[in-house]
């Protein structure tokens, strides 16, 4: 029988030249009472590229189109009439993950939010982003605990994006399938 190396003991490992595809479609529908509210969909296609069994890069883009009814300024001393209208902002990302072993798995990504179009309002409380983008990374471990349990824990760096939105969507475009497992973060697809 042959020795049985670390690598051979990892179940689940990424096919090396693999490209893998797909394209996330989402919309949210955000109501604040006396605020407004604000319809947001998003198509986001994505790619990973499997480097070797350990290591993959991916990256993407992704599109949003943002419609507001009724839409007030945050701050109270500003007394407009409220407003309707819309907006779209793009962004793009890159990001990779790494298996350290079968239950550890270290995972991270760098993205760049930009508007597509002007949004009308400068007091919208549904547009996260200020008027010149924003930018971020986000690093991840998760950690395998069994067949369906994990445990994460990570860090996200940001600058430009205005943590009270009012639209939880809108505010991370990177998320996949689960909202709250950015791309390039948690575990990955196996």
């Amino acid at each position: 029988m042959a020795a049985d190396s670390g690598l051979n003991r990892i179940r689940h490992v990424f096919q090396p030249g693999k490209v893998d595809y797909g394209v996330n479609l989402g919309s949210e529908f955000t109501a604040v009472s006396g605020f407004g509210s604000g319809l947001t969909t998003q198509v986001a296609p994505h790619f990973f590229y499997n480097v070797s069994k350990r290591f993959r890069i991916g990256g993407g883009i992704s599109i949003a189109t943002t419609n507001y009814f009724n839409a007030r300024s945050w701050f109270p001393n500003e007394t407009t009439a409220p407003a309707n209208g819309s907006f779209q902002t793009g962004s793009v990302f890159v990001s990779g993950q790494y298996l350290l072993s079968d239950r550890l798995t270290l995972s991270g990504s760098a993205y760049k939010i930009f508007p597509i179009t002007k949004d009308p309002l400068a007091y919208n409380p549904f547009n996260p982003i200020s008027r010149n983008g924003a930018q971020g990374v986000n690093f991840n471990v998760d950690y395998k605990i069994g067949e369906h349990m994990h445990i994460q824990a990570g860090f996200r760096y940001s600058q430009g994006v205005n943590p009270y939105s009012a639209g939880s969507f809108n505010s991370d475009p990177f998320q996949t399938g689960s909202y709250g497992n950015g791309f390039g973060s948690g575990h990955p697809r196996w």
